[in-house]
């Protein structure tokens, strides 16, 4: 029975602005060891169960301490792992966001308790005073979730605004921030390198690398407990060996380089998508990601096959909390694909 709705099932037919990730593609260098490997087949062999070299590749480029992250398969494994580890009273999620919270959950029988983002005129932000409130109504022991940047409203919030929250948090309580798209917006607010013990920071190199198909993530948190027990929980081989062999490649000014381009190549694409965008009516969000969330007058379904039938799949956003049937997140891509999905808009809302 399906029970998930993500982006990424574009039909064959289609550009696929569903799924948000770099527009670049995956550097040249990754692409040729990932080819590399293959031909030495290193898929014949278990990877280090460790992953001694890949913690020190991730360290080495982030700045960070080895010995406290653990390679993912992809962010997403990571509330798989937390989950059932910390075993919280409630699970408490800023919404609208990604992920399978939910599903996970009610499968471990915890109490989800759902807070939205403000929406302001033009943009998502958060509400701290009224989520204080909502919050302090635990004794004790919750885990709190947020993406930041938000997936799908692309709002960035700032270091001051999340210690803010944790301000808030009732004692023996934890936040987990997936910065699955943190990367492109140049790490200014990242907490990768002031990480309190009690956030665990989660974070997707399947992004900024356009390798969705590679699953490949970390954890990252001070807590030493924490992360030993999710070490002790997670599969022993939860990443596969070409993805982790081929990474400990790279070299990282190289990688450093094509991120930077990465960087300036969608914000340029983000600010044209948003000014032809708006020229077609629609009410585009403000976004610090790869992606926008648009509104528009035409509902799911009916505006999602009338753009699949000229050649353009989006992701219905009617499936995160707090949006409707108006909503759809469009990814950022390349200029002549950017313009391909402006054209289609045109079309498609002149026609209706």
């Amino acid at each position: 029975m399906e029970s998930r709705y993500h982006g990424g099932r574009a039909p064959d037919n289609c550009l696929d602005f569903s799924s948000p990730m770099n527009p670049l593609g995956p550097p040249e260098a990754l692409v040729n060891a990932i080819n590399d490997v293959i031909k030495d087949r290193i898929y014949t062999r278990y990877p280090d169960y460790e992953y001694k070299k890949l913690r020190e590749c991730i360290a080495d480029f982030y700045d960070l301490r080895a010995e406290m992250l653990i390679p993912l398969n992809g962010a997403a494994e990571a509330l798989q792992l937390i989950l059932p580890i910390l075993r919280p009273k409630a699970l408490v999620a800023i919404e609208p966001t990604f992920g399978d919270h939910k599903l996970q959950a009610e499968a471990l029988g915890l109490p989800l308790i759902s807070i939205s983002y403000k929406r302001l005129s033009s943009s998502f932000a958060l509400d701290i005073i009224s989520y204080s409130s909502k919050i302090r109504e635990f004794e004790d022991k919750i885990l709190l979730y947020m993406s930041n940047p938000n997936n799908p409203t692309g709002c960035l919030a700032n270091k001051k605004q999340i210690e803010e929250l944790l301000e808030c948090l009732p004692s023996n309580s934890y936040v987990i921030l997936d910065e699955a798209f943190m990367d492109f917006t140049g790490n200014s607010e990242s907490f990768l390198w002031n990480c309190p013990d009690n956030v665990i920071v989660l974070r997707s190199l399947t992004k900024i690398l356009a390798i969705p198909g590679m699953r490949i993530g970390f954890i990252y948190t001070n807590n030493v407990e924490i992360l030993d027990l999710i070490n002790k929980f997670r599969q022993a081989w939860n990443v596969n060996a070409v993805i982790a062999e081929s990474l400990s490649k790279l070299d990282k000014k190289a990688l450093r380089d094509y991120i930077d381009h990465s960087i300036e190549i969608v914000n340029t694409e983000r600010n044209f998508l948003v000014k032809e965008l708006r020229k077609c009516d629609l009410k585009v969000y403000e976004s610090q990601a790869p992606f926008l969330l648009i509104e528009h007058s035409v509902k799911h379904p009916e505006i999602m096959k009338k753009l699949i039938s000229l050649g353009i799949y989006v992701r219905d956003a009617s499936t995160f909390p707090y949006l409707t049937e108006h909503h759809s997140r469009v990814s950022v891509r390349l200029r002549s694909e950017n313009a391909r999905l402006v054209e289609a808009f045109k079309k498609l809302l002149k026609g209706s």
